[in-house]
C-alpha cells in the first residue's frame, strides 16, 4: 500500500532532504531523514546513476505487534513505512531499510546492562523481526526484495 503525503514521527533531530535529481524522486514531500545514515542513503540513491527512481517512507505495511499480539480479544496491527523504495536501471525494485547493526542481531545479555535496557532491546528486536517478515512476505508478493542496509554498507564499517 502506498501512502500519499504521511510522514511518521517527526522530531527535533529529523533533517529535510532536498534531491539535486529532482525528476528521480518519485515519493511525498517532505522527505524526513531520522539519522545521518538515512542522509547519506538519500544522497546515495539521488547521485546513483543506476538508480531511476526511490522514495521515502511511501509504502506501508500492516504486520501484528509482537509486544502486544491480543488487544481486547482481537489481533494488534500496527503499520510500519520502510525508508527507502528504489528502482534500478536493470527494474529491480528494492524496498530498503537503514538500521544500525546491532539492532540487525538477537540482543545479548550483559552483567553490565541494566534488566530495564535488556526489556527495551528485547522488544525492540521482536518488533523489528515482525516489521521485517511483514516486509519481506510483502515484497514477495509483489517481486520486489527487501534489504536491510546497516553502516556496514553505507560506510563499509565492520
Amino acid at each position: 500500500m502506498i501512502k500519499k503525503n504521511i510522514k511518521q514521527h517527526i522530531t527535533k533531530n529529523c533533517t529535510p532532504y532536498t534531491p539535486v535529481n529532482k525528476e528521480k524522486y518519485k515519493g511525498s514531500y517532505p522527505i524526513i531523514c531520522r539519522s545521518t545514515w538515512e542522509t547519506a542513503f538519500c544522497k546515495w540513491a539521488d547521485g546513483n546513476e543506476n538508480i531511476i527512481l526511490w522514495s521515502s517512507e511511501d509504502v506501508s505495511i500492516k504486520y501484528q505487534d509482537p509486544n502486544m499480539p491480543i488487544k481486547n480479544g482481537k489481533p494488534k496491527f500496527r503499520t510500519y513505512y520502510p525508508d527507502f523504495l528504489i528502482q534500478t536501471i536493470k527494474g529491480e525494485i528494492f524496498l530498503i531499510e537503514v538500521k544500525p547493526y546491532k539492532e540487525t542481531t538477537p540482543p545479548k545479555r550483559s552483567t553490565r546492562k541494566s534488566n530495564k535496557t535488556i526489556v527495551t532491546e528485547t522488544k525492540t528486536w521482536r518488533t523489528n523481526q515482525a516489521k521485517w517478515r511483514a516486509a519481506k512476505s510483502y515484497c514477495k508478493r509483489k517481486g520486489w526484495e527487501f534489504k536491510i542496509i546497516t553502516e556496514r554498507e553505507l560506510f563499509g564499517k565492520k
